[in-house]
């Protein structure tokens, strides 16, 4: 399931011919869900442009509801400082572990480096990737 938590697992299948359990001890993992790049990764103060954002174990949920975007069917960008405003992108698809969409970096935005934060229905948590994005001064 998308919301199983992670860590490693044993695999035990009943084998009859010996009536017993076979265990094979840490068979697989399951990763947390993580962000790990967004591409390009900057743009110029007032610059629009479509990303592509790749993850693994994300659930990125169904992005329309039919009638309207939700918050949590967004992305958004944001700095630790108290003087800097996120900005937010949207969501147009998403396919395997990649999430499509555009973002308009407003002309009065704060150049630096942003963290990239992603809504993960699965685990119902914002999961961010630290400096992903940066907005360059024009």
């Amino acid at each position: 399931p998308s919301n199983q938590p992670s860590g490693i697992y044993d695999l035990s299948v009943y084998d009859y011919t010996i009536g017993d359990w076979v265990v094979l001890q840490d068979a697989f993992e399951v990763y947390s869900p993580q962000l790990n790049s967004i591409y390009p990764n900057q743009a110029n103060q007032g610059q629009t442009l479509p990303v592509n954002i790749s993850g693994n174990s994300m659930d990125y949920g169904s992005q329309w509801s039919g009638t309207q975007w939700s918050a949590t069917n967004q992305f958004r960008f944001s700095q630790w400082s108290s003087n800097s405003n996120p900005f937010f992108g949207t969501i147009s698809s998403s396919g395997g572990d990649d999430l499509y969409g555009d973002v308009s970096i407003p002309n009065n935005q704060d150049p630096g480096l942003y963290n990239l934060e992603v809504y993960d229905h699965g685990s119902n948590q914002w999961i961010m990737l630290q400096d992903a994005f940066e907005v360059i001064g024009v």
